[in-house]
């Protein structure tokens, strides 16, 4: 085969034998109590733990987390904020200023310099971008300012479990916005909010908004986007009738209300477990006031500006997907963050191999050469293998669709040369004939992949 070609034989790690079968693994003891999601990243050592709580995450799925961070993007910056990056380190003097050095506890990773300089790896960057904009002259002109970034956070986590889902750390997009006044601010919470809106439904995942504590953030006004899980950490309270959902950290126990409260409706809530995708809070003036981040109003005056701050976990968002998604033998993602849209198949060596090896080549450079296509296609090229077998494989690896090159695409008994398509997340098969199988491919890929960077 030409070595260009995008083949499953050169994707890491199958490319490379593993020297330990267990390797990087899960042991007994872990696979008892390891969630869907970590079981199958483990299956094709897509994630390898480096140290508890901290992963490698390999090419393959890095492929799905950088889809995931492109839609995010996409979604930020048409609502009008500005990708910026900052350091992960950040010194303890903005933290004490904020009041946060002693409140974050053990979870803030602290480290010194050798200068004896305190610092730590930052789990969130308020203090850091508010260093940054109190620099600079704003004008009620220039408001609202949205800033973003998505980047590699720090938590020193007492439980890390699920692998992804709960770590020491973890890929995270964290959006701050500064406006006049609490008017302003509100607006401006309610667009992003339709922004994370948009985000999940684009990734078609049912994610409940649940009223929320701020914690050690702080704010006003927060709330939590969860999807419902039994390996979920959070208990939420749900209203099937209304849709008004709660964190119970909200309560007391004595004081949980059994039914719900929003407005009329007294419909008995159920119990939910749910993984914490996202987090949004309207701050207020709790880190400008002390930070001084202002601007000058209309009447030239100093002003605090008004402050939110907007988070989505995204290597958790991807783990919490194929969770919710998956079984244990069948991994699927969101199709507009699979890793690659299709598998190519070829017939086992043997009898036509190569006739239909020519076939599978032929249809892989035509798609090659489709914009909704390029980079979206591998052969599997483990010939030695039934196409049993790759598809049961491919299933594992998360692959939404698959081309299987028989010798029906040869010859059927009608006499018209036919492929197999199937979409192995539908569990559907057509077959179809093989000079339509470009258009149709195409025409199927390019209504998941669009806007991605």
């Amino acid at each position: 085969m030409n070595r260009s070609r995008r083949c499953i034989s050169k994707i890491f790690p199958n490319a490379v034998p593993s020297k330990d079968s267990a390797g990087a693994g899960l042991n007994q003891t872990e696979t008892a109590t390891a969630s869907v999601s970590q079981i199958l990243f483990s299956k094709k050592r897509l994630l390898e733990r480096c140290y508890p709580g901290s992963y490698i995450i390999n090419s393959y799925l890095l492929r799905a987390l950088r889809k995931l961070e492109g839609l995010v993007d996409f979604h930020m910056q048409s609502i009008g904020a500005q990708r910026i990056l900052m350091p992960s380190l950040s010194p303890s003097h903005l933290w004490k200023d904020s009041g946060r050095w002693d409140l974050m506890g053990k979870e803030l990773f602290r480290v010194e310099d050798r200068n004896d300089n305190q610092l730590c790896l930052a789990p969130t960057h308020e203090e850091t971008v508010c260093s940054m904009v109190a620099n600079h002259q704003l004008s009620y002109k220039s408001l609202p300012l949205l800033l973003y970034q998505i980047t590699g956070k720090f938590r020193d986590e007492p439980h890390q479990k699920h692998g992804l889902l709960r770590g020491r750390e973890f890929i995270m997009k964290d959006l701050y916005t500064f406006d006049e006044n609490e008017t302003q601010a509100k607006k401006t919470y309610n667009m992003v909010v339709n922004a994370y809106e948009n985000i999940f439904k684009e990734l078609s995942l049912n994610v409940i908004k649940v009223a929320a504590d701020p914690g050690a953030i702080g704010g006003s006004t927060s709330h939590e986007y969860h999807i419902e899980s039994a390996v979920g950490e959070d208990t939420l309270k749900l209203c099937d009738k209304c849709g008004d959902a709660v964190n119970i950290e909200l309560y007391t126990d004595v004081h949980q209300p059994k039914n719900c409260q929003y407005g009329s409706c007294t419909e008995k809530r159920r119990t939910v477990k749910g993984i914490e995708l996202a987090h949004t809070f309207l701050l207020g003036d709790r880190y400008s006031k002390p930070l001084n981040v202002t601007y000058r109003s209309k009447e030239n005056k100093p002003e605090y500006t008004y402050m939110g701050c907007y988070g989505i976990g995204v290597s958790r968002l991807l783990a919490a997907a194929v969770e919710v998604l998956s079984t244990s033998s069948h991994m699927k993602m969101p199709r507009v963050i699979s890793p690659y849209q299709l598998v190519i198949i070829p017939q086992k060596k043997g009898y036509k191999f190569e006739e239909t090896l020519h076939i599978a080549e032929q249809v892989y450079d035509e798609l090659e050469r489709i914009p909704s296509t390029r980079g979206e296609v591998v052969i599997d090229n483990r010939f030695n293998q039934s196409i049993g077998q790759r598809i049961r494989d491919a299933k594992l690896m998360g692959f939404p669709l698959a081309l299987c090159v028989s010798k029906q695409a040869l010859a059927s008994e009608g006499g018209d040369e036919t492929v197999e398509i199937l979409d192995l997340y539908e569990g559907e098969s057509q077959r179809v004939a093989l000079q339509e199988i470009t258009s149709y491919l195409s025409a199927r890929v390019a209504t998941v992949q669009h806007h991605l960077v």
